[in-house]
């Protein structure tokens, strides 16, 4: 089993010590950890689990302290507002707008995602 699986990759996105554990890991396993994130985010399942608005803001937080980390990579500075607004925005008015804020989420994603890659 190679790091990190997708249980781990779950386990992480619940932790109550998620910034000294991302702090504790190297690029290339935060790296890792986001593009495993994609199966939880893209899986036609999601909709389907009972608690999914936890699920996304459980992955909001996640990818808003990893934003943290990024700050100091160029193209990134600026995830840390993006991730601020979605939960912002996704505490607000889920119910109302449950697919749209999980379209933001997801294109948010694959943005930061691209420009992680574009980066290294």
């Amino acid at each position: 089993d190679t790091f990190p699986s997708l249980s781990t990759t779950i386990n992480l996105l619940f932790s109550d010590n998620l910034r000294p554990l991302l702090l504790s890991l190297s690029s290339s396993m935060i790296g890792d950890l986001v593009f495993q994130l994609r199966t939880v985010l893209f899986s036609p399942l999601l909709l389907m689990v009972q608690s999914w608005d936890v699920v996304l803001c459980v992955c909001i937080r996640f990818l808003h302290q990893v934003s943290l980390i990024l700050q100091s990579v160029e193209n990134c500075q600026h995830f840390h507002q993006v991730w601020v607004e979605l939960q912002d925005k996704c505490k607000k008015c889920f119910y109302q707008h449950q697919v749209e804020c999980l379209t933001e989420v997801r294109a948010a994603y694959i943005d930061m995602w691209c420009k992680m890659v574009e980066a290294e």
